[in-house]
């Protein structure tokens, strides 16, 4: 299992706190997430954006957080063109252990 994502799985290891953790596509509540996105793809109703987690060598290609928002709730400007620093508040809606990657459906995004 990759580093980081035994960082967020931490179900099936000994020791303080694994009776409250949680796998995380059961988590309900809303989350938090802090980092420097792109856009990584776009339609009239979806824009997906994808932010590295961890420290791998190629943040392309390391795991990812993708980010899933309403298209036509976004500004209308240029500043989603290359990477930004940005806070996300969303839902997780999936956890795919074999890429690493997290989906959050956005509620809202702060750059």
């Amino acid at each position: 299992m990759r580093r980081e994502a035994r960082a967020l799985d931490t179900i099936d290891r000994p020791g303080p706190g694994v009776a409250d953790s949680v796998r995380l596509r059961d988590i309900e509540d809303f989350v938090s997430i802090r980092g420097r996105f792109r856009k990584a793809g776009q339609t009239p109703e979806r824009t997906d954006f994808l932010a590295p987690y961890g420290d791998p060598e190629d943040p392309a290609e390391g795991p990812q957080v993708r980010v899933l928002c309403t298209t036509d709730g976004l500004r209308n400007d240029d500043s989603h063109e290359g990477t930004f620093p940005a806070r996300c508040l969303g839902k997780v809606r999936d956890w795919n252990p074999g890429t690493g990657e997290l989906t959050i459906e956005a509620i809202a995004i702060f750059s």
